[in-house]
């Protein structure tokens, strides 16, 4: 059950790949909050490449893969845009919103954290001008009660 596209890094290409992939896992019976937290994290993701790993380049191009299975889903995004900081998965940045005025909080920078809560497994390298992240989306456990 595996989905696998290639598309330009431009917002409109990066809104119809993830309301591609909202439908497939959709399609194997995940629930709804687990293909939101999906969507979530791929938006994130996606976003950050455009912006961040190609900027101004709309011509270049994402390739992703959704793998839908029992315990959730798996995800590989690749591009040959700027590389991570150093190399390195960003740290989640976090605010403890009873002790910071909202006036102090930065505009953005908040997306590492979604993803990092959301996500497992995160795995990020760089082999010659690829980026490669990969993660997984666990079905969440009904709680016996």
């Amino acid at each position: 059950m595996t989905l696998s596209l290639d598309f330009q890094s431009t917002p409109d290409a990066v809104g119809e790949a993830l309301g591609r992939m909202r439908a497939h896992v959709k399609g194997h019976g995940l629930s709804p909050e687990h293909v939101d937290a999906v969507e979530i994290v791929l938006a994130e993701v996606l976003n950050n490449i455009v912006e961040h790993a190609y900027g101004a380049d709309g011509g270049s191009v994402i390739s992703m893969t959704v793998t839908a299975h029992k315990h959730g889903v798996d995800c590989v995004v690749c591009d040959r845009g700027l590389g991570m900081p150093d190399g390195k998965i960003l740290c989640p940045r976090r605010f403890d919103a009873e002790l910071t005025d909202v006036d102090d909080l930065p505009e953005g920078g908040f997306g590492w954290g979604l993803i990092h809560d959301l996500a497992s497994d995160l795995r990020y390298t760089r082999e010659g001008n690829e980026n490669r992240l990969s993660f997984s989306i666990a079905s969440p456990v009904a709680s016996i009660t």
